[in-house]
């Protein structure tokens, strides 16, 4: 009998060990400082979920998802040359960790300034507008800021001339770029979790 709180400790261990899944919850970008598109920001945020053990090992299927982690990354892609650099990666705020509807949205001012707004509900809450705004700098460190800078004349002109668009393509995520109206050309693609510079298919 002394093996036995050997084996329900194993177990206790097992179930907490359980198999998690991330997945990608929203995708944002933000359109070029300039009209010729030579910057892009890029906000992915992603939940990730754990099922209990237990419901595996009693063939009750994967269970209730339990979330463990919501996280948003910031990157910075130059279509020019193809450069994809991660700047940033942010955990939610506690108060958010039940709720999907984490969304970080990003910002190019003309000037090169970028910033962004994050956005989440407590889980008691349906519909908020809880946010919270940031300046980030080219090194990755961030400040929070009050407001959310009302958008001048030049970035309106620059927003029409630089558009993004989302399609799908044998399972991938294509973010594409161009004039209001188009056309557009595909330049990043995720798949799965994994944001990468788009590569055309080869005939």
């Amino acid at each position: 009998m002394r093996g036995l709180p050997v084996l329900l400790l194993w177990f206790a261990g097992l179930s907490c060990a359980a198999p998690v899944r991330a997945a990608v919850v929203s995708i944002s970008v933000a359109d070029s400082a300039g009209p010729a598109c030579e910057l892009l920001a890029v906000a992915l945020t992603q939940h990730t979920q754990s099922h209990s053990v237990w419901d595996a090992l009693g063939g009750w299927g994967p269970g209730a998802a339990h979330l463990t982690a919501n996280r948003a990354d910031f990157y910075l892609f130059r279509p020019s040359s193809g450069q994809l650099r991660k700047l940033l990666s942010l955990d939610a705020p506690a108060r958010w960790r039940q709720s999907d509807r984490y969304q970080m949205r990003p910002r190019i001012l003309p000037d090169g300034s970028l910033l962004f707004s994050l956005h989440g509900c407590p889980p008691q809450q349906e519909n908020c507008t809880e946010q919270q705004y940031y300046q980030l700098s080219a090194d990755g460190a961030y400040q929070q800021i009050s407001a959310w800078p009302a958008a001048s004349a030049q970035e309106s002109a620059n927003l029409r001339q630089c558009t993004s668009l989302q399609s799908y393509q044998g399972g991938k995520t294509l973010i594409n770029i161009g004039p209001s109206g188009g056309p557009w050309r595909p330049v990043l693609q995720l798949e799965g979790s994994v944001l990468r510079p788009f590569a055309a298919p080869v005939p």
